[in-house]
């Protein structure tokens, strides 16, 4: 799948890094200035972040536009360490602290202030106007892709680079966030998920089915497990972004291009 395709595919799931999101009045030049200067900094970085997945979902015969749709479901294409964050008074909802000792907080994002996101966080830290600074990752998530520890050993070879990752923790979540070691890592987690949920089937050409339908073994990449409420309520999230993306980079590809839908499973993920 081009990278074109996937560039228009991650726009279709930022609305803010598309080329009309600047035409509508602005108060001021300068607001008008910087909603130019963020869209087209998204946009560049879509257009970076696609090619990183269609090299790498190439190398390990993945749907690069499923990759995608994990992406965001993952991260928002947010690069670097997105797990800690920083919450301002106002967008709090509500705090419930957690027999642990930790606090779960309610956020209202706002980037769609009509909804709340209700996650279960760490509080690092307080400030006198009510600002949180948390840490939104229960698992120790790196990245784009939320990796897990399993997913980034020590000494674990990165296809994309050849690189070992290093021994010490530290360093190796540093060179994890790395957009294209994460995505290359990401690659081969997402081949080892669907390896894993389908050895099972019964007979070779169930192996084949299932492999061949991202819907059958999607949820495990983010559960871990081979079936579940979670395991459907995933796959349903990113069979439903799927399909957003494919939509709307079908509709953008120039020149009149069709959708590439003789490479593209059917969004929906299996009952």
């Amino acid at each position: 799948m081009p990278a074109e395709f996937l560039t228009w595919a991650i726009l279709a799931l930022r609305s803010d890094w598309q080329p009309e999101t600047c035409e509508r009045d602005f108060a001021t030049d300068a607001a008008r200035e910087k909603c130019a200067a963020e869209r087209d900094e998204g946009a560049a970085w879509a257009a970076e972040l696609a090619g990183y997945i269609e090299t790498e979902a190439e190398r390990q015969d993945l749907d690069a536009l499923l990759m995608v749709a994990v992406a965001y479901r993952e991260s928002h294409f947010r690069s670097g360490d997105v797990c800690r964050i920083e919450i301002a008074a106002e967008r709090i909802v509500s705090r419930t602290p957690l027999e642990d000792g930790e606090e779960a907080v309610t956020m209202t994002y706002r980037a769609d202030p009509s909804r709340t996101s209700t996650v279960n966080v760490t509080v690092l830290a307080e400030r006198a106007d009510g600002t949180l600074e948390v840490d939104r990752c229960s698992a120790d998530e790196i990245g784009l892709f939320q990796l897990v520890a399993p997913e980034a050993r020590a000494g674990q070879i990165v296809p994309a680079t050849g690189e070992e990752l290093p021994r010490n923790a530290r360093e190796r979540r540093q060179r994890v966030l790395e957009p294209l070691v994460n995505v290359s890592l990401a690659a081969v987690a997402l081949d080892a998920a669907r390896t894993w949920q389908c050895e099972v089937e019964p007979s070779a050409e169930a192996v084949a089915r299932c492999e061949a339908d991202p819907w059958s073994w999607i949820g495990t990449y983010n559960t871990g497990r081979r079936s579940g409420a979670a395991w459907r309520r995933y796959a349903r999230y990113v069979s439903t972004t799927y399909a957003t993306a494919l939509d709307y980079a079908c509709e953008k590809m120039p020149d009149g291009a069709a959708c590439p839908a003789d490479e593209t499973p059917e969004a929906g993920p299996a009952e």
